[in-house]
C-alpha cells in the first residue's frame, strides 16, 4: 500500500491495457482481480485530471507515459511481461531483458 508500489501498479496496468490487453490478463500477472486492474486505471485517469489541473506530476505519471510508448514501439504481442515480488520486468520473445521495473508491483 506504499504509494510509490501502488504508483508502478498503475503504470503497469494503464500501459499494458493501452497496448491491448484484457483486464483479467493484466490480473493474472499481476496477481490481483481484474478489478483492481480497472480500478488502477482509473486512478491514473483521476492523476492526469488532478495534473492538469495542478501543473504537478507525478512520477507515476511519467513511468506510465514512458511505457506506454515503449510498447506502442514494440509490438505489444512479441513481449512478455513478468512480475514477481517486487520486480516487473518486460522481455523480448528471444528471452533478452528490454525493460526492468524496479519496485514493489
Amino acid at each position: 500500500r506504499k504509494p510509490e508500489m501502488v504508483g508502478i501498479r498503475i503504470a503497469v496496468s494503464i500501459a499494458l491495457r493501452r497496448s491491448g490487453w484484457q483486464l483479467t490478463k493484466i490480473g493474472e500477472i499481476m496477481e490481483r482481480d481484474h478489478s483492481t486492474i480497472l480500478y488502477l486505471c482509473q486512478c491514473y485517469d483521476t492523476l492526469l485530471f488532478q495534473a492538469k489541473n495542478t501543473g504537478e506530476r507525478s512520477e507515476c505519471l511519467d513511468l506510465a507515459e514512458s511505457l506506454i510508448c515503449y510498447l506502442h514501439d514494440n509490438d505489444p504481442t512479441r513481449v512478455s511481461i513478468f512480475v514477481k515480488a517486487n520486480k516487473a520486468r518486460i522481455m523480448g520473445r528471444n528471452g533478452s531483458s528490454l525493460l526492468a521495473i524496479a519496485g514493489a508491483v
